[in-house]
């Protein structure tokens, strides 16, 4: 399964629950992409032991991507939409 996610900084508060989600998705050998700045942002805010495939607009993305996640709500869409 391939997994794409989307994001924009935010509050330090939310980081274990995106950290707790790619430990997940890891622990069940999803392929995982993720979008460059906010991969980023993710890197300065704790320790990702595993290196992600990022991209930076939806060209990028497998064709065959399964799902997209976009986690910060519907702002973080609209912006996402406005990078096709």
């Amino acid at each position: 399964m391939r997994v794409a996610i989307y994001g924009r900084e935010f509050t330090p508060s939310v980081i274990p629950h995106v950290r707790h989600l790619l430990e997940y998705l890891i622990a069940k050998e999803v392929e995982i992409w993720i979008y460059d700045s906010f991969y980023n942002f993710l890197k300065k805010q704790f320790d990702c032991t595993k290196n992600f495939s990022t991209y930076t607009s939806n060209a990028d993305l497998p064709l065959d991507t399964d799902f997209m996640l976009s986690l910060g709500g519907a702002v973080s869409y609209t912006h996402l939409r406005a990078h096709e």
